[in-house]
């Protein structure tokens, strides 16, 4: 039996199982000497945990296995594996939004923007939300300030709701 952690191999964690105290495995390791890192192999909790998105390792102070993330990276809680993660849209890119999701703030592409580098500008093309905005109609155009692409009108004209161009007021 055992009472504390420190009564266990540096391997192991005390456990209390049916009114009994017995050293186990820690979190994430199994065999008979606790020597196999499960977590950090496929498919385990930081099989991802690897190279850009952290190192996975056995942590003898928390006793589990952890995946550790390098500066400027935070841990996401559901996809276990290092990202960049921002608290504001300065944080990012020019053409990022810093957005939270899962409880988790992390640099994405701007509205209207996708791809790689957020290089691509879907709203402008087709069926992009704003794909008959240009000549007349108005201009397509990424803006930096706004973080989104908006279709910019000529004066006296404004954006229609519904068709996303730009008419002349009386015409709705």
């Amino acid at each position: 039996g055992c009472s504390t952690n420190e009564d266990c191999k540096e391997t192991q964690k005390c456990v209390e199982k049916d009114g009994w105290k017995t050293c186990k495995c820690a979190d994430g390791l199994s065999g008979n000497n606790c020597e196999k890192n499960d977590w950090c192999e496929d498919p385990g909790k930081f099989k991802d945990c690897k190279g850009e998105f952290g190192t996975c390792k056995y942590s003898e102070e928390k006793r589990s296995v952890v995946c550790t993330c390098a500066t400027g990276k935070k841990l996401h809680p559901q996809e276990n594996i290092c990202k960049v993660s921002c608290s504001k849209d300065e944080d990012c890119t020019d053409k990022q939004r810093c957005v939270k999701k899962d409880g988790f703030e992390t640099c994405k592409c701007a509205d209207g923007l996708s791809g790689k580098d957020c290089e691509k500008n879907d709203w402008c093309q087709d069926p992009g939300k704003f794909k008959d905005c240009k000549g007349e109609n108005g201009t397509c155009e990424y803006i930096k300030e706004k973080r989104s692409v908006v279709c910019t009108c000529a004066t006296g004209k404004k954006l229609h709701p519904i068709e996303n161009i730009c008419k002349g007021k009386i015409e709705f």
